[in-house]
């Protein structure tokens, strides 16, 4: 049988049937009428002949189209997705003043945004995100973000107290998880003080962070 017309072929990048994920590229037909083009969800539908296509995945496209005697004929022909993704890491959660070192994952380079180096220590003064690109041998770019979130626990030991001697007082401080009183007393605990004193209060939250404060 003598082929209605030519195979479908890229335009302008020769053998080439790999594309990075997000690219458009252009399918020529060579010969023939009417085409058409599947599937239809990433093609340019605004063209017919010479298309564009932006597989998200990797995607056979068909062609059917006619010869000048209206016999139709398909053409098929796949363009493979580099689904190529990098990794910037787990979210962060540290304490006010902590360091912590961002390392990406996937890629031979990497470039963060805020000027940061990839595998480096440096010491974030608030939370928030970090951009990560990377590119992979073929040239395609992957983006990941992490979260880095400073806990800064603010414990509240309670009100000063006024008492007669001999009489007990609870220690019950709030805000935070884990609370250590000075004098070894159990959050919520009663004492018995003989003189004016000050007592701290050391409190952890979930992520080990602490605040220190002290009643009257």
């Amino acid at each position: 049988q003598v082929p209605l017309f030519e195979n479908i072929d890229i335009l302008n990048i020769s053998q080439i049937d790999t594309i990075c994920k997000g690219d458009t590229v252009e399918l020529e037909l060579y010969a023939g009428f009417n085409p058409e083009w599947f599937p239809s969800a990433y093609v340019d539908s605004s063209l017919t002949e010479n298309v564009y296509v932006f597989p998200e995945i990797t995607t056979e496209f068909i062609l059917v189209a006619e010869n000048s005697l209206g016999i139709r004929d398909t053409v098929r022909y796949t363009i493979y997705v580099d689904n190529y993704n990098v990794s910037a890491g787990n979210d962060l959660n540290i304490c006010e003043n902590d360091s912590v070192v961002l390392s990406g994952l996937g890629a031979s380079s990497y470039f963060w945004d805020n000027g940061i180096i990839n595998g480096q220590t440096f010491l974030p003064t608030s939370s928030g995100s970090y951009i990560l690109s990377a590119y992979n041998n073929r040239g395609c770019l992957s983006k990941d973000t992490v979260n880095v979130n400073i806990h800064i626990p603010n414990i509240n030991p309670g009100n000063n107290q006024a008492i007669c001697l001999n009489d007990s007082i609870s220690l019950n401080a709030s805000g935070a998880q884990n609370y250590f009183w000075e004098n070894g007393v159990n959050n919520g605990g009663y004492i018995t003080p003989n003189q004016t004193n000050y007592y701290v209060v050391s409190g952890f939250d979930q992520y080990g962070c602490n605040d220190l404060d002290s009643v009257l």
